[in-house]
C-alpha cells in the first residue's frame, strides 16, 4: 500500500524541537545532518510517498519504508530543491 503526503509549511528554526510530525522531522533532520538548514524562518514544501507491504515471514507484521519525492526550501525569493536517496543527499540544486 503506498501513502504519499504533501506539506507545505513555514518553518521557524527556533522551534524545530517542538515539531510532532514524523515525517517533518525526518526532512528537517536530513536537512540538518547535511548541514543545509536555514537559520532563519523559511518555509518547506515536500512530497513523502510510504511504502507498507504485508510480510510474508512470520516474523514482521509488515515493511515499511519511505521515499522523498519532491524538496523544496524557500527563503523569501530564494529557492532550493533537493534530491535524497535513502536518507542521503545526491543533488541540490538552486531553482531561484
Amino acid at each position: 500500500m503506498d501513502i504519499e503526503k504533501r506539506f507545505d509549511e513555514k518553518i521557524d528554526p527556533k522551534n524545530v524541537l517542538k515539531i510532532k510530525n514524523k515525517e517533518l522531522g525526518y526532512v528537517m533532520d536530513l536537512l540538518d545532518r547535511n548541514h543545509d538548514l536555514p537559520k532563519d524562518q523559511f518555509r518547506l514544501k515536500f512530497v513523502i510517498s510510504s511504502y507498507y507491504s504485508v510480510s510474508m515471514v512470520n516474523q514482521l507484521k509488515y515493511e515499511y519504508d519511505s521515499e522523498i519525492k519532491s524538496l523544496h526550501v524557500i527563503k523569501g525569493n530564494h529557492i532550493e530543491k533537493y534530491k535524497f536517496l535513502k536518507g542521503n543527499l545526491i543533488e541540490k540544486k538552486i531553482v531561484k
